[in-house]
């Protein structure tokens, strides 16, 4: 019998509308490969053939753990990633009528999208110190050790989760 996993609750829901059956394994406590990798279905994948669903690039730490515990383990990659291009000159003036106080990270690429949008090579130096000043809302330990590297100055805000409700309650937490 084929079996469904995804990550998170909006992948789920999706597959479940496209194929018209419940999701058979999705992670409890994070929206991640590692929390999935702990779900007990997939402990003992001996024997089994396992397709994994991703874009171009992506992270290889779910098929090479399944591989370890005796997988034979297929990519199928269906999109492919690009850096949005963010008109700085428009951003700046914005910022300048109404500044932000944080920005939401829910990614490791999306950290890199953003730092790559404002190099030094690119961004006006302003803009450039203020976002690297914002506080940043982030979904996991992997982006946070990754922000001082980068240049960032404030502390986090970490959530529960990739979840809007999460992010949401921890800006909320935050603020109280």
């Amino acid at each position: 019998q084929l079996k469904l996993a995804t990550v998170g609750l909006g992948s789920a829901s999706l597959l479940e509308t496209l194929t018209n059956r419940p999701v058979d394994i999705i992670p409890q406590n994070a929206y991640n490969s590692e929390s999935l990798l702990a779900h007990p279905a997939l402990q003992n994948v001996d024997g089994k053939t396992i397709t994994i669903f991703r874009g171009i690039g992506g992270r290889n730490l779910l098929a090479e753990t399944l591989r370890e515990r005796g997988a034979q383990v297929n990519y199928a990659e269906v999109y492919q990633r690009h850096c949005p291009q963010i008109n700085l000159q428009q951003l700046e003036k914005a910022w300048q009528q109404h500044p932000i106080d944080a920005i939401c990270i829910t990614s490791g690429e999306g950290l890199d999208n953003l730092v790559a949008n404002i190099s030094k090579k690119t961004a006006p130096e302003q803009l450039r110190a203020a976002i690297l000043n914002c506080r940043l809302v982030i979904v996991n330990q992997r982006i946070e050790s990754r922000l001082q590297q980068h240049g960032f100055t404030q502390t986090p805000i970490m959530t529960d989760n990739v979840s809007d409700k999460a992010i949401v309650d921890a800006i909320i937490k935050d603020l109280m």
